[in-house]
């Protein structure tokens, strides 16, 4: 390819925030105020977000919380993208399950456990 051709491509091309790794992780999201929950699969993770994989129909607001199935880490989101059934989440903050004085991390403490309790029963 020409220098010029290269010139002319290269602002066309978009450098992720960091490496994506393919997956196939269930996780559960929890949004809105009365912690609405919905599974999901996470299909590419990264340090700095993930792409998702939802139900058919599923509306979510702009940010929202994502608790994963294998290691119980949960993390506060923003919708970067959405496709169809996948959509890409940007992550903005982990959410600490430890706290004692939010009623939402407290719900999110036991989906966590739950969640546990069923993959090792499986």
């Amino acid at each position: 390819m020409s220098a010029e051709l290269t010139q002319r491509a290269s602002p066309q091309l978009v450098e992720r925030k960091a490496i994506r790794h393919r997956c196939f992780l269930a996780c559960t999201v929890v949004y809105g105020p009365h912690d609405l929950t919905v599974a999901a699969t996470v299909r590419d993770i990264s340090d700095a977000g993930a792409r998702l994989s939802l139900p058919p129909f599923t509306v979510l607001p702009p940010t929202f919380r994502v608790l994963m199935k294998q290691s119980g880490r949960c993390y506060e989101v923003r919708t970067a993208w959405r496709r169809g059934e996948i959509l890409a989440v940007e992550f903005l903050s982990d959410v600490d399950l430890s706290s004692q004085a939010d009623e939402s991390v407290r719900l999110l403490r036991r989906l966590a456990s739950e969640m546990a309790g069923r993959s090792q029963g499986e």
